[in-house]
């Protein structure tokens, strides 16, 4: 009970604090205008120690989440199993303060996309100083002031914090509670219907304020307190509120965007009763959570609706490459819970054939929201400061042109460049994984041949064969006959 009552006392210290720094006027068309100052500096300067505050309730249950002590891998059936350390009630308490992190986020969100200058003449009344009005704002100076707010939110407070939360182990209602945050953030929900759902308001809890939990007979007070407590408890800020942060932010930030990503999907191995989760994958088969498959798609969506003609856009398409291979090339223990190990630390089902399973399903993924022609057809450019990574995918990839430092590389040569040199398959490849090998190959051949640069791409795949597994005859055969259709 009490864990729960402070998670939504602490709420309304968490409106105390952000309101502090608000303020409220009436426009001259009676409209409302609401700014909101959530980093304020603190006497020595440091804008940290706010942030502190607000968020001590879950970083203190985090701190205990992520203390190696509370947690151990033990042998269960011959496979591994978390084990916490905690009693019961403090098991809870850790989970009902870590639940608390939504209210957080929601909270920074909505003050970074939802708060609007003062106007002048109001500002003058605030301050004493004179001021006027001036020229009015253009749009794309409001939006760009919007994404800058929206990047300090991130950096400081909802990155941080989502990481911290998908790296425990053995507590997944916090972990999956992080997931959730994520998936809300760069969901493609409508920005009229959030901005008008959101409020600082929201963070008051009415049941709390008028006192009915507190003054309850003694007669039904165990039934009275339950049913109370159910009722508080759906009363706090879940993660689907927290307002979507829209794709020309996530398309700006999508580097950031698919580390975490990559994080998160590391972290599914802290999950203790994967079995109680929806997972995704075709022909019912169980690869990833579906909050990542929803993830991974939303991430795509932004791009498809971002102007084609941008750099940012061909910039966003060689960050999904990379991020897609690191994917492939990531080991399949990092990214399975820990029940499907086996106790020598091997994968209970077949290594390459989850490797390619997880590859294939984001691939098609990819193609059904961006479109063959964007991964067949669209050219990205490498500049002359590119990644480390980026360079040797693009000086590797099949049908590129141009020279070093300006080279120019669809998707589908990029992702085949590095198929048909993978290092991290083990040969000779299983029935399964050889058949997700052929499909793989068959999904992005086909993609590449029918652009207009299909000779290009499979003029360098012919002259490459020679070399590309040559001492898995087998493997050679496929790629031929891929090659040949």
């Amino acid at each position: 009970m009490r864990p729960l009552l402070a998670r939504v006392a602490w709420s309304h210290a968490i409106y105390s604090y952000l309101s502090a720094g608000s303020a409220i006027s009436v426009s001259d068309d009676g409209k409302l205008v609401m700014s909101y100052k959530p980093f304020p500096p603190s006497i020595s300067g440091d804008f940290t120690e706010r942030i502190k505050t607000i968020q001590m309730p879950v970083d203190l249950a985090l701190s205990l989440a992520l203390d190696s002590q509370n947690f151990t891998r033990i042998e269960k059936d011959g496979r591994w199993a978390w084990q916490r350390a905690e009693k019961a009630k403090k098991f809870q308490w850790l989970n009902t303060c870590g639940l608390g992190a939504a209210a957080v986020v929601y909270t920074y969100s909505g003050t970074a996309l939802y708060h609007q200058d003062q106007p002048a003449k109001e500002m003058m009344a605030l301050s004493g100083l004179p001021s006027s009005d001036g020229a009015a704002v253009p749009d794309s100076a409001r939006e760009e002031a919007t994404l800058e707010r929206l990047d300090r939110t991130w950096d400081r407070v909802v990155r941080p914090l989502i990481k911290s939360l998908g790296s425990v182990c053995g507590v997944d209602r916090v972990k999956v509670h992080g997931w959730g945050i994520l998936d809300a953030i760069i969901s493609q929900a409508s920005s009229t219907s959030s901005a008008e759902a959101w409020s600082l308001d929201r963070l008051v809890s009415a049941k709390y304020l008028n006192g009915d939990i507190f003054s309850i007979d003694k007669a039904d007070r165990e039934e009275t307190i339950d049913t109370l407590l159910e009722i508080v408890d759906k009363e706090s800020i879940r993660p689907a509120e927290i307002p979507a942060w829209g794709s020309s932010w996530i398309v700006r930030r999508i580097d950031s965007v698919l580390a975490l990503f990559e994080d998160l999907l590391t972290g599914i191995g802290g999950l203790a009763e994967p079995e109680l989760l929806r997972w995704s994958g075709p022909d019912n088969t169980k690869l990833v959570p579906a909050t990542f498959s929803r993830m991974w798609t939303n991430i795509l969506r932004a791009v498809a609706a971002h102007p084609a003609d941008t750099p940012e856009y061909t910039t966003a398409l060689t960050l999904i490459t990379r991020h897609l291979l690191q994917v492939f090339n990531r080991d399949p223990t990092t990214h399975v819970p820990v029940s499907s190990l086996r106790i020598d630390g091997t994968t209970v089902a077949d290594a390459d054939t989850l490797r390619l399973g997880l590859f294939a399903h984001l691939l098609d993924l990819t193609l059904e929201i961006l479109g063959p022609d964007v991964v067949g057809a669209t050219r990205m450019r490498l500049g002359s400061g590119a990644d480390k990574v980026d360079t040797v995918i693009f000086n590797t990839s099949f049908g590129s042109t141009g020279s070093e430092g300006a080279k120019q590389a669809t998707m589908a040569g990029c992702l085949l460049g590095q198929l048909l040199r993978a290092q991290v398959l083990s040969f000779p490849l299983q029935p399964a994984a050889m058949a997700s090998f052929k499909i793989v190959l068959e999904t992005v051949v086909k993609a590449g041949a029918a652009s207009r640069y299909s000779a290009k791409l499979l003029g360098d795949l012919t002259n490459a064969m020679p070399f590309i597994f040559h001492d898995q005859e087998e493997l050679q055969l496929v790629v031929w006959r891929v090659l040949g259709e």
